[in-house]
């Protein structure tokens, strides 16, 4: 029995034997593939040598017999043979060295290296495998070389530099040549020739290799020899790597020192002014120069032709203009006086920007800085035909203008366009004319300085590349605020400018109907920082009327004196009083609650209220002080939507409540001060003025006649000598001689 079971068990592992030998003989019957070559030609034609069971001529194992093979009757593109791929061709071998070079490296010795590709794959990239190549005199030899922009050394095999200078010995290079596969090739050395072309010579150093491709040209020799023109188009944005640090004042100057001090010159593309053909050219007759001034302006005009501003005349022109000379403190401006021009030149409709442009753009601003075109008319070349137009008359003869002049009506429009062409595509930068504004944006002053200096450098760059050329006199460079056509640009939002308002206020009361259109003209320029100014103007807009008569009444002076006294009033406070004084009235009702929302329409207190309570102005600050007890957020509703709150502040009731201490404190100040100015003003007695406000009753006050607060009580006793009992009626405690150290001067002091 035993024995068997033990003939089982071999009769069964040898029929499991037998049946895997003929499966395995099934499998191995030879396969035709034919795998995709990503191996370089070196290593397919050692391994089809190495490998008995591989074919030499095609790489892969197939069948005896060239009937079999797939390299049968094809041509080799490596050598152009037939009857084998180019993989496994043995002359590739020799051909290793065929190297395009493509960036350099530095490794930690002092070796450079120079990664480099292989021509069969430079032939793959490019389109039908076009070489573009130039005969150049090498050493006295006409000698072809291949130009190559993504080459950064130039390289030269060793036979053709035999053939060029045999005698020549090369010097010792440390330059290594990295291939696209990432091996290293050692150059032998470097050979140093003279280069003629068109007429012109150069010395150029070649990378000598063992190979036998013709020498290849790099790109920055290329463009130095004038090959290859590299250009940057005018809407990409290329930046300088930003320096460690913020960027300085005198480092910008340093490093942009030709964009600041470089002569001007012409910014791409010419200026053409169309005309009207249906109007007459008009030849003005010659103006005289005065005598004390021709020596100024003959001076001037030879600085504007010597800088190309300006050319003589000798031919007939159609158009002649006169001369206008403007003085300004350091110089003379010489402008024409195109009045016929001007009606004869077709517009080229351009929308000018505007403030109110721009606001939109400068979220978060918190960085500025403001810089000027030099001469920005005069870097605005003009075709000829347009030169001709501006012709004008000096007392030497007639010149013509080669760039943009002044006093042509068309002017603006196409400065306004070169600048928004020149300046396409850079983010936070703004131009409006000549002034260019740059800002820096974020949530805190390092991240709004980061993103100013990224802008900045990327101005600059831009302006070197187009050549705009910018004044270093009037550089604003990084301040918190900046004066921006007629405005005040800041982190706290957007304030009318002091030189206005200082203007409004010294501004005579009008005396004819003129005067009043000049008054609320210019007042009309503010209008967005005066809350009912249409209401108002309403009494000096009738004056304006057609059929009115001329009077001028004391409604009238009433109408101007409030008028100033809104100019000087910061609407920002008054909104934001108005949030406190809500919060601290519905106390009860919003104190521990979460997400109150507060609704206004006035847009910069939002600015405010986003900001850290130091970074807000000192008169707000104690403001949003009180409003730290809520959890308050501001947004922003136009007017015209918040129905209720609109409609209750243009109709109120009288208040029954009764006012907070420091609310009494902040309103009698503020009465106080107004009366001051008031009687100093109008010439009358300071202190009987507070009198009369403090024994008269007023509707809507909620304190007594003659009842002040505490701690602000008038003292009669101080002016007991100068004013009669009587006068000093009202509230028992505010009528007591209780001191004789109060007067007008210590209540002035406290209230200011």
């Amino acid at each position: 029995m035993p024995c068997s079971r033990a003939d089982v068990r071999i009769r069964s592992m040898e029929l499991e034997r037998q049946h895997t030998d003929n499966v395995n003989a099934t499998f191995r019957q030879p396969v035709k593939k034919f795998p995709f070559a990503t191996a370089n030609a070196n290593t397919t034609a050692n391994s089809a040598v190495d490998n008995p069971n591989t074919c030499r001529y095609c790489g892969i194992s197939h069948g005896r017999g060239k009937e079999h093979c797939p390299a049968y009757g094809k041509i080799c593109k490596s050598c152009g043979t037939a009857n084998h791929f180019a993989r496994v061709c043995m002359k590739s071998k020799r051909k290793e060295g065929k190297v395009h070079s493509m960036e350099t490296n530095t490794d930690e010795g002092n070796d450079s290296t120079e990664d480099v590709h292989s021509s069969e794959c430079i032939g793959a990239v490019r389109a039908k495998g076009q070489k573009w190549c130039v005969t150049l005199l090498l050493n006295n030899k006409p000698q072809q070389c291949q130009l190559d922009s993504g080459v950064t050394c130039n390289v030269m095999s060793l036979i053709d530099k035999r053939g060029l200078a045999p005698r020549d010995k090369l010097t010792q290079s440390s330059t290594k040549l990295k291939l696209y596969s990432g091996q290293f090739m050692t150059s032998l050395g470097l050979f140093v020739t003279e280069c003629v072309l068109r007429g012109q010579k150069y010395t150029l150093e070649f990378e000598i290799v063992e190979a036998s491709q013709q020498p290849l040209l790099s790109g920055s020799t290329c463009e130095r020899l004038g090959l290859i023109n590299f250009t940057i188009p005018a809407d990409l944005n290329i930046i300088d790597k930003v320096q460690a640090g913020p960027l300085s004042k005198e480092t910008l100057l340093s490093k942009y020192h030709d964009v600041f001090n470089a002569p001007v010159e012409s910014v791409p593309g010419e200026a053409h002014f169309e005309l009207d053909a249906a109007i007459q050219p008009v030849q003005c007759a010659p103006r005289n120069v005065p005598v004390a001034m021709k020596a100024a302006t003959k001076a001037q005009l030879d600085k504007y032709k010597a800088d190309g501003h300006i050319i003589s005349v000798t031919e007939p022109t159609d158009w002649i203009s006169n001369m206008v000379i403007i003085k300004k403190p350091d110089k003379l401006r010489i402008c024409i006086d195109p009045k016929h021009l001007n009606r004869a030149l077709r517009r080229s409709h351009y929308i000018m920007p505007t403030l109110e442009d721009v606001l939109y753009k400068l979220p978060k601003a918190r960085v500025f800085t403001l810089v000027d075109a030099r001469d920005g008319f005069l870097q605005c070349k003009l075709d000829e035909p347009s030169s001709y137009m501006t012709t004008f008359w000096t007392p030497w003869g007639r010149k013509r203008w080669l760039k943009l002049p002044f006093g042509v009506s068309v002017a603006p429009e196409v400065y306004q366009r070169k600048q928004h062409e020149l300046l396409m595509g850079l983010s936070g930068v703004e131009p409006i004319a000549d002034d260019i504004l740059v800002v820096g944006c974020g949530d805190s002053d390092e991240e709004a300085e980061c993103d100013h200096d990224v802008k900045l450098l990327a101005l600059m760059v831009r302006c070197r590349q187009v050549k705009l050329r910018l004044s270093i006199k009037k550089l604003q460079f990084k301040v918190p605020e900046v004066r921006f056509h007629g405005h005040i640009l800041s982190s706290t939002g957007l304030k009318a400018d002091p030189e206005k308002v200082k203007a409004v206020l010294e501004m005579p009361h009008p005396s004819d109907v003129k005067g009043v259109q000049r008054f609320v003209g210019f007042v009309t320029y503010l209008a967005k920082f005066l809350p009912r100014l249409s209401e108002v103007c309403e009494p000096l807009r009738r004056l304006m009327d057609k059929d009115t008569i001329w009077h001028w009444l004391p409604k009238h002076d009433a109408a101007v004196r409030e008028i100033k006294q809104l100019v000087t009033q910061t609407p920002v406070e008054k909104e934001c009083l108005s949030i406190v004084f809500a919060c601290q009235r519905f106390h009860h009702y919003l104190y521990g609650r979460d997400n109150i929302t507060a609704e206004t329409d006035h847009k910069p207190l939002i600015a405010i209220f986003s900001k850290p309570l130091l970074n807000a102005p000192k008169r707000l600050q104690s403001m949003l002080l009180a409003l730290q007890n809520y959890n308050l957020k501001v947004v922003c509703k136009p007017g015209p939507e918040m129905y209720v709150s609109d409609t209750l502040s243009r109709a109120t009731a009288s208040g029954t409540h009764t006012r907070s201490m420091h609310e009494q404190h902040t309103v009698c100040k503020k009465i106080t001060k107004n009366l001051c100015k008031k009687a100093l003003r109008e010439g009358k007695d300071a202190w009987k003025a507070i009198l009369q406000w403090r024994n008269t009753p007023t509707e809507g006050m909620d304190s007594k006649p003659g009842t002040v607060p505490h701690g602000m009580a008038l003292k009669s006793s101080s002016a007991s000598s100068q004013h009669s009992p009587g006068a000093m009626c009202g509230d028992r405690r505010a009528g007591e001689a209780t001191s004789q150290k109060t007067g007008l001067r210590q209540i002035s002091k406290r209230l200011t």
